[in-house]
């Protein structure tokens, strides 16, 4: 009698299908990475320089975003004011951008970037932008804020 040749038995459909994912994930993962870093990267941009230093400045003051007016940028250096509704004085400060980090100035001061100076950040997608402030004793806070909380008025 002539010996049939084994074969291995076909894979169920489902099978197929769950294999397929796996692979299309791994191919999509390393690109979903590089997505995620260039939406952060790029986030100075959809957001807007100006506007990650305008909420830098309102969450470090305490101020509400709609009274900082950018005045203007000059070789990468930002520089924003507002009037304090207190008490109707001025205060005027300077930011950079330096890859995610946030440093900051008053108009004459010193930078911010001294290692017992706290640390700002931002992060974010093209709508919104979150600062976040680390404090030297290990405390911190955040806020986010939507790109209309941002816009020029």
């Amino acid at each position: 009698m002539m010996e049939m040749p084994h074969y291995p038995p076909a894979e169920p459909p489902s099978f197929k299908k769950e294999k397929m994912r796996k692979v299309f994930c791994l191919l999509l993962l390393p690109a979903g990475i590089i997505t995620v870093r260039y939406v952060n990267a790029d986030n100075a941009q959809s957001i807007g320089r100006t506007q990650i230093c305008k909420a830098a400045i309102s969450t470090i003051m305490g101020q509400s975003p709609s009274i900082i007016k950018i005045d203007k940028e000059d070789s990468g250096i930002i520089f924003v004011s507002y009037i304090r509704p207190s008490d109707k004085s001025m205060w005027e400060y300077r930011c950079r951008i330096d890859g995610t980090r946030v440093i900051w100035a008053s108009k004459t001061g010193r930078w911010r970037d001294h290692a017992l100076d706290e640390v700002i950040t931002y992060s974010g997608t093209q709508n919104s932008v979150t600062i976040a402030q680390k404090f030297t004793d290990g405390s911190s806070t955040s806020k986010i804020f939507s790109k209309a909380d941002l816009s020029s008025r």
